[in-house]
């Protein structure tokens, strides 16, 4: 949850071969094959592109916890609740 989607992790290139990448990179790789894979069955203009790009800029839970928490050691839990209460994640 630190480091939203900058952390690296595996993924497959386009040899099945195992990669690491930032989790970004690698997932915009990951859309780009689904996006072939609706092609390919004709299901692609049921995408709604507008939609997937607004997702794409919010970023997900951890990208938007990752950008009100610093990375450090410790967190206490006043913080996390701070970032969860900023995110929108956590109503009271």
């Amino acid at each position: 949850m630190l480091y939203g989607l900058k952390k690296l992790m595996w993924f497959s290139n386009k040899n099945s071969i195992p990669v690491k990448l930032p989790a970004k990179v690698g997932l915009a790789l990951e859309l780009d094959r689904a996006k072939l894979g609706l092609k390919d069955l004709g299901l692609l203009s049921v995408l709604n592109q507008e939609l997937l790009e607004e997702m794409l800029l919010l970023g997900s839970p951890s990208d938007r916890l990752s950008r009100h928490l610093s990375p450090k050691d410790i967190l206490s839990v006043d913080d996390m609740e701070e970032a969860l209460v900023k995110t929108g994640m956590l109503i009271f």
